[in-house]
């Protein structure tokens, strides 16, 4: 079984051999257990799935919560031959019919969808049909409320279990702790507990901290110094202009990279870091999910993460192709103050929280007990102007209310359309006879966009007007006139930001928020925030302490910031009181009471371990180097 699995690799990978866990979660999976897999970040978790999928009858379906990531994956898989697709939200009725009719005849190996697809209606109606033998729920980490990135989306995913109760589920993720791996396989309904733990130490990566004050010039010099592609973290859209700013004036090759920019100036800033065109990108966590670049030396912390989790995925992007690669956290005091700050204000107080779920709705005239799956175009900044709140509130309750499934909030790359028929079918009928530009469109609707009753229906008016031979322009005004007629209802909403309601509006009595799982969310995100200021400061090993975090025990580096430091301080008493003792010998008051060593119960402990291996000798109360 592992030979054949081995074969495939290096078919399709020319690899000759698995990294870390691979070969036992692979192991895993193809005796059809549920799994769990805990890989470090770039430590090859995409070959967990694969390879086995490859070796099983029937399609791998790969849940993910990004969609430029499965795009990634689908099209690297295409390049080896292997048919593949990748369901975004934006795809039409009629492509995804044809695509999911593909799924069923096994015309594709591999499906990859977000955990939102689950919830639609025409996928789950051909759900019956699929022949899975392998989910995956990649990020599965985003799984638990109580962990550090939480999407209430994937609470779905369990579903899957009901159409497929004998099929394994492989979850993969970088980052969890006992209590997110316990919630994993509680809510993914995995059959047994089976966690693997894949070894987090990584040989090329060096963990360095340094409290300063002048990050820029620090940084400044680690760009010049090593000249390569490195990423610089920050925690606000204004550090990164800022940062990027000062960086540009000294005639580095940077970008700054935020949610503030359009989606396309993010693509186009993505594939230019990429491909080595800007060589430093500036970046908020917006930044770095998915991207499989290879080569970056260095990662740099500016702000500090609001967690270990946050930090330690971040800087598991430096280094993935085994060289040598630096991670990097400059901070000072203000830093603390600021991070306890920030994370206070990420839980408004629940009033605040009323106030601006009630203006949400107002905004968009939305009256009591109506709204569920109203989709409006929104601007953050402009909502905040237009009532008065501050911003960072406003962002932390469209957070808080995106968890509790109350909205979603998110940005869309391109301007989109959707149709939903209303007529009833002999009204339809009716319309179809009459030879007139508005049965000409209706049937194009129903052909060639396949709109429906039951849902919304993605259009494209370009599209629709190359097949009547219309300009684009009149299909837009036909489309409202058929709207009107109450025939067909027709939404168009163009790029940027919207916000889809999930739930009919309530009264503000009657928002239900548990006030209990609200205040335990807040106390953990305190927790995970002092435990990032305890690893700036009593940290003795940077790596360990990570390591621990994530309850793995491993050694200590021997190369990060503190064991270096351990090392040269080590070296130096030594060297301090082997000079003294050369000069003649001293008495153990001497050591004691004396300004150069500052550190007397570690220097009387290496004086006893000296004593001990006869290195020094004792005469009375004095001590004598031994120069024998």
């Amino acid at each position: 079984m592992l030979e054949r699995a081995r074969q495939v690799l290096k078919t399709y990978w020319a690899y000759d051999s698995f990294r870390s866990i691979q070969e036992q979660v692979i192991s895993s999976v193809l005796l059809d257990n549920d799994t769990l897999a805990l890989m470090p970040t770039g430590g090859g978790k995409s070959i967990c799935y694969q390879v086995p999928a490859l070796m099983k009858a029937g399609i791998c379906i790969v849940i993910s919560p990004l969609i430029s990531l499965m795009k990634d994956q689908s099209d690297s898989l295409e390049r080896k031959g292997i048919k593949s697709c990748c369901l975004s939200e934006e795809i039409s009725h009629n492509t995804l019919d044809n695509v999911l009719n593909k799924v069923i005849t096994m015309k594709y190996k591999f499906l990859f969808i977000t955990p939102e697809r689950i919830k639609n209606q025409v996928f789950q109606h051909y759900l019956y049909h699929m022949q899975p033998s392998l989910i995956v729920v990649d990020e599965a980490h985003c799984i638990s409320e109580w962990g550090h990135d939480f999407r209430p989306e994937y609470r779905e995913i369990s579903t899957l279990r009901a159409y497929y109760p004998q099929v394994p589920i492989l979850a993969l993720t970088a980052t969890a702790t006992n209590q997110t791996i316990e919630d994993i396989q509680t809510n993914l309904e995995l059959k047994k507990n089976n966690c693997l733990k894949g070894s987090f130490q990584r040989e090329n990566l060096n963990y360095y901290v340094f409290e300063d004050n002048d990050k820029i010039g620090k940084t400044i010099e680690i760009i010049k110094k090593y000249d390569s592609a490195g990423l610089i973290y920050v925690t606000t859209r204004k550090n990164a202009i800022l940062y990027a700013e000062e960086l540009k004036k000294h005639n580095l090759s940077v970008a700054e990279y935020h949610a503030g920019l359009s989606n396309y100036e993010r693509k186009i800033r993505q594939e230019q870091w990429q491909k080595g065109e800007i060589k430093v990108m500036v970046a908020t966590k917006a930044f770095g999910m998915g991207i499989d670049k290879q080569d970056v030396r260095f990662v740099i912390h500016l702000d500090l993460p609001s967690s270990i989790e946050e930090y330690y995925q971040e800087l598991g992007r430096a280094g993935r192709d085994g060289k040598e690669a630096y991670a990097i956290l400059y901070w000072h005091e203000k830093d603390i103050n600021n991070l306890r700050k920030r994370v206070l204000m990420s839980y408004p107080e629940m009033e605040k929280i009323k106030e601006i779920y009630n203006a949400l709705y107002s905004q968009y005239n939305i009256a009591y007990y109506d709204g569920k799956n109203y989709e409006k175009d929104f601007s953050l900044t402009e909502f905040c102007y237009k009532y008065h709140f501050d911003f960072i509130s406003v962002f932390n309750t469209i957070q808080i209310l995106s968890r509790e499934a109350i909205l979603q909030y998110n940005q869309r790359e391109y301007p989109v359309s959707k149709v939903k028929i209303q007529s009833n079918d002999f009204e339809i009928r009716n319309i179809l006879k009459i030879s007139d530009d508005y049965s000409s469109l209706l049937a194009a609707l129903l052909r060639i966009c396949e709109c429906n009753h039951i849902e919304y229906t993605f259009i494209d008016e370009q599209k629709i007007a190359n097949y009547l031979r219309w300009e684009k322009e009149q299909v837009i005004i036909k489309l409202k006139s058929l709207e009107k007629m109450g025939v067909i209802t027709y939404l168009r909403f163009k790029a940027g930001e919207y916000i889809i309601f999930l739930q009919d509006r309530v009264k503000k009595e009657e928002i239900y928020i548990s006030e209990k799982n609200y205040q335990q969310l807040k106390e953990n995100s305190i927790a995970r925030a002092e435990k990032m200021i305890d690893y700036l400061k009593n940290a003795e090993c940077r790596e360990q302490y990570i390591h621990q975090y994530f309850d793995i025990e491993t050694e200590k580096c021997k190369k990060c910031d503190r064991c270096l430091e351990a090392h040269t301080t080590h070296q130096t008493l030594e060297e301090k009181i082997v000079k003294a003792l050369l000069q003649g010998e001293k008495p153990i008051t001497y050591f004691e009471n004396n300004t150069d060593f500052p550190e007397g119960e570690r220097t009387i402990n290496f004086i006893r371990q000296m004593l001990d291996e006869g290195i020094f000798t004792l005469n009375g109360n004095k001590i004598r180097f031994n120069k024998k």
